[in-house]
């Protein structure tokens, strides 16, 4: 093999949104539905959103991998070692959680999102207070 065509072979393919499975392009659909209903949204949010839905593609496709090949495949030196596409997996969902958290896609940052954007509310003796 040619040193040029093992360089290619090796050469990670860079994932565009536009490449993901029909249910995480459906999600992404959602999540920007979503964020723009909620007046979340601004015009610096496009690439986080396409980097989530890179990431929730990558778990998925991993994901089914692992369910064809098992846990467990066969090692370098014959025996059976844990699926590398596991390790890929679990970086891909760690990212995503973390992507989703910004955003208060998950119910723990929904709820602490609500709360950083709700007026805090004035006692009516604080407001008299605060008049003079």
């Amino acid at each position: 093999m040619k040193k040029e065509d093992a360089k290619r072979q090796f050469t990670p393919q860079i994932m565009t949104l536009a490449s993901c499975r029909a249910e995480v392009m459906a999600y992404i659909a959602e999540v920007k539905a979503h964020l723009e209903d909620t007046h979340a949204m601004c015009a610096l949010d496009p690439m986080p959103i396409s980097i989530l839905g890179v990431q929730l593609n990558t778990f998925c496709e991993c994901a089914a991998a692992v369910s064809a090949e098992g846990l467990l495949v066969k090692g370098e030196k014959g025996g059976l070692v844990a699926n590398p596409k596991i390790a890929i997996m679990n970086q891909a969902e760690t990212m995503a959680l973390k992507i989703m958290k910004e955003y208060g896609l998950l119910p723990k940052s929904r709820k602490e999102l609500g709360k950083a954007a709700e007026p805090k509310k004035v006692s009516p003796l604080s407001a008299f207070i605060n008049k003079k």
